[in-house]
């Protein structure tokens, strides 16, 4: 489970402006364990190992519809009390009984700049998405995902792009071959190989081992199309499970840049509806706490 900036796992929740020190907020008066509601709302993500103020990595909320499904989110990152990155997520659905967004729109640090991503299923599993990038009412980019299943829980992700824009003729940018290993709910493990477009040639592997508590995943809410998807649209690459990630192996190569691993393992704190409330993290570069909080719907 990899909190991440810019690819990673821990979701982060995003009012943290009237917080002076979410550590202090965490030992004081707040007890967690006594919460027994069950619709994630907040995470505070933090690395106490610096001075009060300035612990704050993540922060992000989340929203839900009258139906109780997943509506958006709120991102955060931070540095030294200072915001590097904001992210806004909405989730929209076609019907009032659907169950699986239609499309995502994103917009970044407050700007003008938005993406709508549409997604088409077959079977609940996504087999392609078309993404409009905007700032304002011009589109600067369109990309077109084609994902398939190859057998024995392995697929294939091909990414399009567009010139001119709009209107022009398509081209291959991306090329992705990937497993994901499930068990009772969880991916277990992944691997990622990515090739450049159009020569067949390997350039980045990404590989992810896990394993799970057996108590409720705080994020399971937000799976459901995600299992066979590639990259889901939303900060988890892994935890989206039924349960709670508690080892999480993480080792990323490319031709281009070196290599990067991680092991981490998670402690959890739990309500009473044994969903977690604290989360202590060891191993990771960027935070060893998270503060989850819930509301009932």
């Amino acid at each position: 489970m990899k909190i991440i900036t810019g690819g990673s796992i821990v979701f982060v929740a995003a009012l943290a402006v009237s917080f002076s020190s979410c550590q202090k907020e965490a030992d004081g008066s707040y007890d967690p364990v006594a919460d027994d509601t069950t619709y994630l709302a907040k995470e505070i993500v933090l690395d106490t190992t610096r001075p009060v103020g300035l612990d704050t990595a993540f922060l992000a909320s989340f929203y839900y519809d009258g139906s109780k499904r997943v509506s958006g989110y709120d991102f955060m990152e931070l540095a030294g009390g200072t915001t590097r990155y904001t992210e806004y997520k909405k989730f929209h659905y076609t019907a009032l009984s659907d169950t699986l967004p239609s499309m995502v729109s994103s917009n970044f640090n407050y700007t003008a700049d938005t993406k709508n991503t549409y997604l088409f299923y077959l079977n609940g599993f996504v087999i392609k998405d078309s993404t409009v990038d905007y700032t304002g009412t011009t589109v600067n980019n369109i990309a077109v995902r084609l994902f398939k299943s190859i057998g024995n829980n392995k697929y294939v992700m091909e990414q399009y792009g567009y010139f001119p824009v709009p209107g022009g003729s398509s081209y291959i940018t991306d090329s992705v071959v990937y497993t994901h290993t499930l068990s009772n709910g969880n991916i277990v493990a992944m691997l990622q190989n990515s090739y450049l477009p159009g020569s067949g040639t390997l350039h980045e592997t990404t590989q992810i081992q896990q394993t799970f508590d057996t108590k409720n995943g705080a994020y399971k809410r937000f799976r459901g199309w995600y299992l066979g998807y590639y990259e889901n649209l939303i900060y988890e690459s892994g935890g989206l499970g039924l349960n709670n990630p508690i080892t999480y192996t993480y080792a990323y190569t490319s031709t281009s840049s070196g290599s990067l691993n991680e092991n981490e393992t998670i402690v959890y704190e739990y309500n009473a509806a044994d969903y977690p409330v604290i989360m202590r993290i060891t191993g990771n570069n960027d935070a060893n706490k998270a503060i989850l909080s819930y509301i009932r719907l």
